[in-house]
């Protein structure tokens, strides 16, 4: 690999190695009712490079016409080249479907070329179907850890390619995935970032899982790191984390004054996403986490547009509210114990779950406050919390750890399943169908997959019900 320098508009400079395969590897960002973003990172400068893509048919074929879409391009500097982002939005989607897709360059004697490989998308239902169902993955904590031996650090990619794996396997594979952040260790470093995004979009569509399916990113405290620690590189970080994956609100998104927050529809779903993580932009900083300014106001405007359009809300941010290892504690200077606040909103608009990482570990808890009158009185919505951080090297329960679940003076905290000895992945069905009198009932099954077992080791399942959708 050779030493690089690159520079993102024109003001943050970088050095990071690249290694670049042979075939480029595409990888779909933010799926929403009826559109996609699809991109793609090459050291190569193509002049006529679009996306082709078809209705696909179950068996591999396909039917209607190819269509063909020309790509946006950005650039990075580097002292020995460019880096060149290519990126296309697809949109006005056939809802419930699945399309093939491939990006192709014009060669200079008018021929064309294939890029990549043939991956495939599928869409979610329509918003208005009366019945219906939508299927979604959760992983998170990913990164590596350079503190580790080399075979350690192989051996984590090997976990983590099977987790992946199992996700492509699956029949219908999911709609969109969630990652619930710490993508890498170094949100500074971009050879950790193109290790990364190698595993998660393999040029081999058989093993790329998010070239056919959409990623939903939630940014991490890792995100936000400097090379070893190093401080002074926050702005680098920020760069790096949206030049992989955009923001959902477009380029006039600031950086550096705005928390990642943002919301994604798709069917009748809508998945809410919090930065938790927002202190770490204040260099030095060493205090608890605590909701971004505005943020509280922003979810609550979120959740009463849910209502308003009867869509089933979801959540995810990195910390956990509600968490047994030391990230949950209320005493730990990177935890996410005072977005408990939060949790009466969560009540209130009946989300059915909220998913986090940050605690390398898996926990299924089930969440209410106590009343004035009596301690073990619970509320009419009960929240389930899941930590999804048991994918990268693990981490037991904190000291004490019943101090701020089993015995909490504010909640009741009923944990059912944990273990850290294993990777693992979240999946999530959804099904609908009407319920009379203009009523829709929804249905949720959680499923908790593990690496080593070939079922699921936990379910849960629970039901919402609600007025029909509201265009």
């Amino acid at each position: 690999m050779k030493k690089r320098s690159v520079c993102f508009a024109g003001v943050l400079l970088i050095t990071f190695c690249v290694a670049v395969s042979a075939q480029e590897s595409p990888y779909i960002v933010m799926g929403t009712d009826n559109c996609v973003t699809i991109q793609f990172q090459s050291l190569h400068a193509y002049s006529g490079i679009s996306l082709e893509y078809w209705l696909d048919t179950e068996g591999g074929g396909f039917s209607g016409r190819i269509a063909q879409v020309e790509c946006s391009m950005d650039r990075a500097r580097t002292e020995e080249g460019d880096l060149f982002k290519y990126r296309v939005n697809l949109c006005d989607l056939a809802p419930a479907s699945r399309y093939a897709y491939l990006f192709s360059d014009t060669e200079p004697n008018g021929s064309r070329t294939n890029v990549t490989e043939t991956f495939s998308l599928r869409t979610c239902p329509s918003f208005a179907a009366v019945t219906g169902s939508l299927r979604f993955a959760v992983y998170g904590d990913t990164r590596n850890d350079t503190g580790k031996s080399q075979e350690e650090q192989e051996e984590q990619d090997r976990h983590l390619r099977n987790i992946l794996g199992q996700v492509i396997a699956l029949d219908p594979q999911p709609v969109f995935a969630v990652h619930s952040g710490d993508f890498v260790q170094f949100g500074a470093d971009h050879e950790l970032w193109r290790d990364f995004l190698g595993i998660i979009a393999d040029a081999d569509p058989k093993r790329s899982l998010h070239g056919n399916v959409a990623l939903c990113p939630v940014m991490g405290n890792h995100e936000y790191y400097g090379i070893n620690y190093q401080g002074g590189q926050t702005d680098t970080a920020l760069a790096l984390f949206f030049w992989n994956f955009g923001y959902p609100g477009g380029d006039g998104y600031n950086i550096r004054t705005e928390s990642y927050d943002y919301c994604v529809e798709t069917g009748p779903l809508s998945l809410i996403v919090l930065e938790g993580c927002w202190d770490n932009r204040q260099e030095g900083w060493r205090g608890l986490y605590q909701p971004a300014p505005g943020q509280a106001d922003w979810l609550k405007r979120t959740l009463a547009a849910c209502r308003a359009q009867n869509r089933v809300p979801f959540v995810s941010i990195h910390p956990g509210a509600f968490s047994s290892g030391a990230h949950g504690s209320p005493t730990d200077h990177l935890g996410g114990y005072d977005f408990r606040q939060f949790h009466a909103l969560y009540e209130a608009y009946n989300i059915p779950a909220v998913f986090s990482g940050h605690d390398h570990l898996f926990e299924h808890l089930l969440v209410t406050r106590k009343t004035e009158s009596s301690s073990m009185a619970k509320t009419v919505n009960p929240v389930r919390y899941f930590v999804i951080g048991a994918d990268t090297f693990p981490r037991d329960r904190a000291r004490g750890w019943t101090d701020w679940i089993d015995d909490d003076p504010n909640y009741n905290c009923t944990d059912d399943l944990f273990f850290n000895d294993a990777h693992c992945f979240l999946l999530v069905d959804v099904m609908w169908e009407p319920a009379g009198n203009s009523l829709t009932m929804y249905t949720i099954e959680y499923s908790l997959m593990r690496e080593d077992a070939a079922v699921p080791v936990g379910q849960w399942a629970s039901q919402v019900l609600l007025p029909e959708a509201v265009e």
